[in-house]
């Protein structure tokens, strides 16, 4: 061992697999443990309710439920640019996520018309900030056309501490705001709070209520709920748009469903339409107003931000 190299074999990126494997033997974002990551449910209305009529909610989504997705809390402060939430029981589940990036003003609304009249949101893919794991097929720059990404995502294996029986199998932090930015530090209520960065603060939560259910598992009918968000203060961020001269371009997808786990569904039931599937989408412009395909809805922050009442 001492004159001769240790054999060395790599996988076909031509990562080394004994580093890979060492790798996977340390905490997944050092030096915190994944449990020291993890904050409480948020008290929006949205987590804590229930839909009021099954039926209805499956069917029809109105404007605000789409909206009560991008803000943080009650005053209408934060504004989420990222992130996926769910929350379900025996009696529904829904799950949103939200992803942005920024447009040039000038057909910033055009965009917004051709994405929404989409027939499958699964067709198109707002761009991310940095190398794009797609080859650059989402972003574009051309005179008066311009969309570019502002948020990175980060896909990895979970390490050692995803084993954590504190931390519920929370994944690590997916979304990470710009190309280039310093290392968050962690405040007291597991919150990572990134340094200011083109004059924003960004922060980023992440939550779960108990660990996973199994097959076997019994959801009654307490809420659970999980989730990660990016957000800054939506100051700030009409600040950096207003100077970059840049919308902001939003798409949020919201899926609801009867029941729960599906071996509590009832056999007669299969029959009716169990799923709903939603996607909307925005523009955010530097004075706050807010657009959709059909024009203006609001001014942030817009009424009703304090939650619908009802689940989403």
């Amino acid at each position: 061992m001492r004159t001769e190299e240790l054999s060395k074999t790599e996988y076909e990126d031509g990562e080394d697999e004994f580093e890979e494997r060492l790798g996977r033997q340390k905490l997944t974002e050092s030096p915190y443990w994944l449990a020291d990551l993890l904050s409480t449910r948020p008290p929006e209305i949205k987590f804590w309710n229930k839909p009021a009529a099954i039926d209805r909610w499956l069917a029809e989504i109105s404007e605000q439920d789409f909206l009560d997705q991008l803000s943080r809390g009650d005053a209408g402060e934060d504004l989420i640019i990222c992130g996926d939430t769910d929350a379900r029981s025996s009696e529904f589940s829904w799950d949103a996520d939200v992803r942005s990036a920024l447009v040039e003003p000038t057909n910033a609304l055009a965009l917004v018309r051709a994405l929404q009249t989409a027939d499958e949101p699964l067709d198109f893919k707002l761009p991310e900030a940095g190398p794009e794991r797609y080859g650059g097929r989402f972003s574009f720059s051309e005179t008066a056309f311009v969309l570019e990404g502002w948020v990175r995502f980060h896909d990895s294996d979970g390490r050692f501490d995803e084993g954590d029986p504190l931390c519920f199998r929370i994944s690590r932090t997916r979304f990470m705001p710009f190309e280039h930015c310093e290392r968050p530090t962690l405040a007291r209520d597991g919150i990572l709070i990134w340094p200011p960065t083109q004059g924003i603060t960004f922060s980023y939560e992440r939550w779960k209520d108990r660990r996973d259910l199994t097959d076997r598992d019994y959801e009654g009918p307490e809420i659970r709920t999980s989730g990660s968000r990016l957000y800054a203060k939506a100051g700030d961020i009409f600040s950096f748009l207003k100077t970059h001269k840049r919308d902001l371009i939003m798409e949020i997808r919201i899926s609801r469903k009867r029941g729960g786990s599906r071996h509590q569904i009832r056999k007669e039931e299969k029959s009716i339409e169990l799923e709903g599937r939603f996607c909307g989408i925005f523009l955010i412009r530097p004075d706050g107003t807010i657009y959709n395909s059909e024009g203006r809805v609001g001014t942030w922050p817009f009424p009703g931000v304090r939650g619908a009442g009802t689940a989403q």
